[in-house]
């Protein structure tokens, strides 16, 4: 009688199949939750590096390793001489003990600082991935069982065939999604470098060096986050205009935003924090159809009659920006608000990613246009 054969809980193989799924897909879940969480670097082409390199990373771990990890613990279940075997017998003993031991150095490298967080991050998503894949493995095995069973059941009772339709099956997903993702980090890294580097001698940090224009114009976001704490992003960028107005480098400000109800109001709350902080109010500009930065650009050029500005936000949205502006022909040049390097920071970064994708084809296969424009404002008069 083996350990597991002592414990009361039995389900049946079917359901064993399931439960083995749900663990693999939780440890996989939780190790790519972390190593995303931990991406905290400033510099936005180094975030896209570490993730790029721990999702590659975790493929090749998954076709190198868990591939077979998971087909063993697959072929074992179906095996089982037991149609109701115990429900922790989806891992043999020695498997507990290496996974336990895992656990445990993933512990000791996270306290004890060996590797920074990014770097450990990375790592993270490398493993993750694999044991991503692996529960879908189970999953797929325990809603298609009678298939699966088949396969595993061949003529010695123990090995799949060669030409198995589980393996054919498995096979062309698997080269299917190597594919998919391969086109799609190379969209999206080509997209994200052609705006960085072009855009870089654009971009400014201090106030000091920057270029003098009349116009500046910020770009909007809430005062608040959803969860009604203050937004590190609008405080930092009305603290970068004003910074700017002060040092004598802009002459006016534009404040461009959403406006969708009463209720919220992007370009409003602006202006009271500017004036708050010694902006007098015939200096600044309210634009309240800036639903997006192309429709901020664009309506600056269009509406306000401005063909050279500075852009205020934060480097991240500066670079699209001025990519964009650029492509309509405007000289324009940006200075970068303080970065926010917490949680929401990052999440907003690997937003920025795909983002920056959507530009390429706002600008080169739409062409999009603002969705508003109206009558002309004159800055100044």
């Amino acid at each position: 009688m083996s350990f597991w054969d002592t414990l009361k809980l039995r389900i049946p193989k079917k359901y064993l199949v399931f439960v083995a799924a749900l663990v693999w897909t939780f440890a996989g879940g939780m190790l790519l939750w972390k190593g995303l969480g931990w991406q905290s670097d400033d510099v936005q082409y180094l975030i896209i590096l570490h993730i790029f390199t721990g999702i590659t990373g975790g493929i090749l771990f998954y076709i190198i390793l868990f591939s077979r990890v998971s087909h063993k613990h697959l072929k074992r279940i179906f095996l089982l001489n037991q149609e109701k075997p115990s429900a922790f017998s989806f891992f043999d003993l020695r498997s507990y003990l290496l996974m336990a031991l895992m656990i445990s150095c993933g512990i000791v490298l996270r306290t004890a600082h060996f590797f920074n967080m990014d770097n450990l991050g990375t790592f993270y998503i490398a493993m993750g991935i694999p044991l991503l894949f692996s529960a879908f493995r189970f999953w797929n095995a325990g809603l298609y069982y009678r298939k699966t069973y088949k396969c595993f059941s061949g003529t010695d009772g123990f090995k799949v065939g060669k030409n198995g339709k589980l393996r054919r099956w498995l096979t062309i997903l698997l080269r299917l999604t190597l594919l998919c993702y391969f086109l799609i980090a190379g969209i999206v890294l080509y997209c994200n470098f052609r705006i960085l580097f072009y855009s870089a001698p654009f971009l400014y940090d201090d106030t000091a060096v920057i270029p003098e224009n009349s116009v500046g114009i910020v770009l909007g976001t809430s005062k608040n986050t959803a969860h009604g704490f203050e937004n590190l992003f609008f405080k930092f960028r009305i603290e970068a205009a004003a910074e700017l107005y002060k040092s004598g480098k802009i002459k006016y400000i534009i404040l461009s935003g959403d406006n969708g109800s009463d209720y919220y109001n992007e370009p409003r709350a602006m202006k009271i924090q500017l004036m708050a902080l010694g902006v007098p109010s015939d200096a600044i500009y309210l634009d309240y159809a800036g639903f997006r930065t192309l429709d901020s650009m664009l309506r600056c050029k269009e509406i306000f009659g401005q063909q050279q500005f500075t852009v205020i936000s934060q480097e991240f949205q500066n670079e699209r920006a001025v990519f964009i502006a650029r492509h309509y022909g405007i000289d324009a040049i940006a200075l970068n608000a303080r970065d926010v390097k917490t949680y929401s920071g990052f999440k907003t970064n690997v937003r920025e990613l795909f983002a920056r994708v959507k530009v390429f084809i706002d600008l080169y296969v739409t062409n999009a246009q603002p969705k508003y424009l109206g009558e002309k404002i004159h800055i100044g008069k």
